[in-house]
């Protein structure tokens, strides 16, 4: 009921190891466990359908009619950094709804574009999230960068 095999005794009908599995190099492959591989090249994924699932929608732009009517439509207001505001203008941000108004000083539209176009910036935002929910992320980039 033994055989033998070198440097260890099986008996016969022992639970065999499991084989390694191959290398998916089909997206979609499934492992003989039951889990669901998809091949990843670099940060794009493999799986069409999976990839459309995970992508963010980013925009970058210097349109003030755009980043207006962006922020507007997230309900936010554009403002300054209260102990940054002197003679050029402050530290530039968009206050959105259930954000921290603590040291934030509301200003015009044309105060903050006048601030924006002098420093040459460029405003990058997130129409959606990977999971497809609404996004209000946005950060003000230099324009040489966008």
């Amino acid at each position: 009921m033994f055989a033998t095999y070198p440097r260890r005794l099986v008996t016969i009908g022992e639970r065999r190891r499991r084989k390694p599995l191959a290398p998916f190099d089909v997206p979609g492959a499934f492992s003989g466990f039951g889990v669901r591989v998809v091949r990843r090249l670099g940060s794009r994924i493999a799986n069409e359908e999976d990839a459309m699932a995970s992508k963010s929608i980013e925009h970058t732009t210097q349109d003030h009619d755009e980043i207006r009517e962006w922020v507007e439509s997230h309900d936010g207001v554009p403002v300054v950094v209260s102990d940054t505001k002197d003679g050029d203008g402050g530290v530039l941000r968009i206050d959105f709804p259930g954000g921290t108004d603590e040291g934030l000083t509301e200003v015009s539209w044309d105060e903050w574009f006048e601030t924006f176009d002098d420093r040459d910036l460029a405003f990058l935002y997130q129409e959606r999230k990977a999971d497809g929910s609404d996004s209000t992320f946005c950060k003000l980039i230099d324009a040489k960068d966008a």
